[in-house]
């Protein structure tokens, strides 16, 4: 498949395009989980508000900052080299646990926002997608492989939703989740209870 998507780039049409693009999308994805922050309800008197952000945005930080040290000691480790042979930093995608771990963020600043089930339907795809063309412009790019990839997104979505619910200790009601993932022989779908 990674030959393929970098022999053929079929979403971005060259390699350097699709580098350009998972820098672009990056950086939304960045903009989204900030932007999300700071629209969070927080209070109305100037003072409290200011450290509410700033608390928010310390965890958030504080988030991917893990995201990246963990991600950049695993690629240390691992040493896989990149599919275009310019460095053994390869496994896992950077690129890939930051967009995911900003599409968290989001995700879950979106939960506080006053807004309808469609228009956080709509937001969550855009965000989920924006992260999921990040990874792919990684691959078409002969940056990574499939499965660096698959490892950072799940890494970034992993250690961002840890640390922000540990620290700002955000009480999720949900009960059951829905998620999809890839596997051998297709997607798998998953369903998940919580009691």
């Amino acid at each position: 498949m990674s030959e393929w998507a970098y022999e053929k780039t079929p979403v971005f049409g060259s390699e350097e395009n699709a580098q350009k693009a998972s820098d672009a999308l990056l950086m939304t994805t960045a903009a989204g989980a900030v932007g999300s922050a700071l629209l969070t309800p927080s209070g109305n008197e100037p003072w409290p508000w200011a450290v509410s952000k700033l608390k928010g945005l310390a965890v958030e930080g504080g988030a991917l900052l893990s995201t990246g040290l963990a991600t950049q000691s695993l690629k240390r480790w691992t040493g896989r080299e990149r599919p275009n042979g310019m460095s053994d930093m390869s496994f896992p995608s950077m690129h890939s646990a930051h967009a995911f771990g900003f599409s968290k963020l989001a995700l879950l600043n979106l939960e506080s926002l006053p807004l309808t089930r469609r228009e956080r339907l709509y937001l969550a795809v855009g965000l989920r997608t924006t992260a999921t063309l990040t990874a792919w412009a990684r691959i078409e790019s002969h940056m990574h492989y499939p499965r660096d990839v698959l490892a950072g997104a799940a890494l970034g979505s992993f250690i961002t939703r840890f640390i922000h619910d540990a620290f700002l200790g955000l009480d999720t009601n949900r009960s059951v989740e829905f998620a999809v993932a890839p596997g051998d022989r297709g997607l798998y779908y998953l369903l998940r209870f919580k009691f």
